[in-house]
């Protein structure tokens, strides 16, 4: 384990070395707060197999939290609930822009850690029910 500071200081040479080398790198990474503005694309991975490939960006767009006390349209694709205490959180994906017309949810942006949690918290819901 490498302490804040030279974590910090390898992140930062790690990006200047793939900016000035033009190459891939692939990090596996489960503390995604620290190296959100490294990756070009996101991939994850369940059982041996790619359930996600998608550019950051794009990831970005197509995944929005709903915070409510009730329940959603059916319609949603949502893939994963949270439940904390009085309220609900949905994680839709993929996310589309005709959604804000057609219900009338607040669709809120989310970081990388919470999109990776709402795909993984999905994944251990479906283990949980079959």
């Amino acid at each position: 384990m490498i302490d804040p500071y030279i974590r910090e200081v390898f992140l930062e040479a790690l990006i200047e070395s793939i900016e000035s080398l033009h190459t891939t790198v692939i990090t596996v990474n489960h503390t995604f707060t620290e190296i959100e503005k490294i990756p070009e694309r996101v991939l994850i991975m369940e059982k041996g197999e790619f359930i996600l490939d998608e550019p950051i960006d794009k990831l970005k767009e197509k995944v929005k939290k709903i915070v409510t006390d009730a329940g959603i349209p059916v319609e949603l694709p949502c893939i994963f609930k949270k439940e904390s205490g009085y309220y609900k959180e949905y994680f839709i994906y993929p996310f589309e822009e005709a959604f804000r017309k057609t219900w009338d949810h607040a669709f809120i942006d989310m970081d990388l850690n919470e999109i990776i949690k709402a795909f993984l918290g999905g994944s251990y819901d479906k283990e949980r029910i079959s």
